[in-house]
């Protein structure tokens, strides 16, 4: 058994579109079909894969294009979580609804599903042997905007808390290309990532809403602890003065 992560770059937003494939039984499942079907699928077949299901973590329009296109081709099952499923933007017949916890199988391995809404309100990320597809929720020293009608940022943050609890040496695949690297894992991005360096949940959500964008741009740039400890006491002070006056 043997499980790995093919990815190709698609589309103007920069796209990561994520297969991951058991070798032994050649089955494999496409993670946010975006932008251009037949290359997606023209991947599969060149180099002998059977596809056996989609996988969505969330449903941006940026992350399902291919979706239609790729389901007039392939009858295959579309794996979304129920909360997703019912903001309307994935219209298929007989979803197969997912929750935390549920294991898909993929051959003689299997992928779990991780409950992690924030970016939407029923957005996932799939891990499948120390490989997490993150999809929105967590890039490369940056995160989901949460800044959506769907979003919630204080649910983003007991989202990134609890995969901030995997093992360290997960690595991590992202929905876009927006870092400096295209994967890294979860010990390093404790690290480098700010949102996984704040450790208070007011100032998270202060740095996530208002403040990034004085700091931040793409492509995103390690961080530092100290550097945040430094932004936090700006924040602080700045907060502090306004009470006063």
């Amino acid at each position: 058994m043997a499980i790995i992560i093919h990815t190709l770059k698609l589309g103007s937003m920069d796209n990561f579109i994520h297969f991951v494939a058991d070798t032994d039984s050649k089955n494999i499942m496409v993670v946010d079909p975006a932008w251009e079907a037949e290359t997606i699928l023209t991947f599969i077949d060149k180099n002998g894969y059977h596809l056996t299901g989609i996988l969505l973590t969330h449903s941006h329009a940026d992350h399902i294009s291919a979706l239609k296109p790729i389901l007039a081709q392939r009858q295959v099952p579309v794996y979304i979580s129920r909360t997703e499923f019912r903001l309307g933007r994935v219209r298929v017949k007989n979803p197969h609804y997912i929750e935390d916890g549920e294991r898909i199988p993929l051959g003689k391995a299997d992928i779990e599903v991780i409950f992690t809404p924030g970016h939407t309100s029923g957005g996932v990320c799939f891990l499948a042997d120390k490989h997490l597809i993150a999809g929105d929720t967590l890039f490369i020293d940056g995160c989901g905007r949460c800044n959506f009608r769907e979003s919630d940022v204080e649910q983003m943050w007991h989202s990134l808390q609890r995969l901030k609890q995997l093992p360290d040496d997960t690595v991590i695949y992202c929905g876009h290309d927006y870092g400096q690297q295209a994967t890294a894992t979860i010990g390093q991005q404790k690290l480098t990532n700010p949102y996984l360096l704040i450790d208070d949940k007011a100032f998270f959500i202060a740095f996530r809403m208002h403040l990034q964008s004085q700091y931040r741009s793409i492509p995103f740039k390690p961080s530092s602890a100290a550097e945040m400890q430094a932004i936090r006491a700006a924040h602080q002070n700045t907060v502090a003065r306004q009470i006063k006056n």
